[in-house]
């Protein structure tokens, strides 16, 4: 059923009931998979299962700044889950530089849905959004073995 009046988007309880169902779909993912890959495919399939209610959370999001900021803010719980299958698939700690990478890959593909998904454009489909963000990502650096803290830090100085 679409959601029709701002004070209707489930900001509070959409991404924590969310954010299960999208570790499912990350530990469903086959581990020969290339990790972005399957957080692409998980992330796609996600999405596609819940169509309906993401199209019209969109929408509203969309409908005024302060919906879109609290849509977007909204969506960090999604974070912890994606660190942690990174970091099982991985062996990275979840103090480690590229489990928070990936999970921000995550959440920047969320954020060009957002930006420029139309529902109304055939052409321009959610899955093919979602489907480029991952494989730009793709062409980033496979995280470093063994995993290391941030190289930034004043211990690597």
């Amino acid at each position: 059923m679409p959601l029709e009046d701002p004070a209707d988007l489930p900001m509070d309880d959409f991404p924590r009931t969310r954010a299960a169902r999208l570790r499912a779909a990350l530990d469903a993912q086959p581990d020969t998979l290339p990790l972005l890959q399957a957080l692409g495919q998980a992330h796609i399939q996600y999405l596609l299962d819940n169509l309906a209610e993401i199209s019209s959370i969109v929408h509203l999001a969309r409908s005024g700044p302060s919906l879109h900021r609290r849509w977007t803010n909204s969506t960090g719980v999604y974070e912890p889950e994606i660190i942690a299958w990174t970091c099982q698939r991985t062996g990275c700690a979840p103090e480690d530089l590229y489990p928070r990478v990936i999970a921000g890959v995550f959440l920047l593909a969320v954020q060009i849905t957002v930006e420029r998904w139309d529902p109304t454009d055939a052409g321009n489909h959610l899955a093919h959004l979602i489907r480029q963000t991952y494989e730009t990502a793709a062409t980033l650096p496979h995280a470093p073995r063994p995993c290391s803290p941030d190289p930034f830090t004043a211990d690597s100085a």
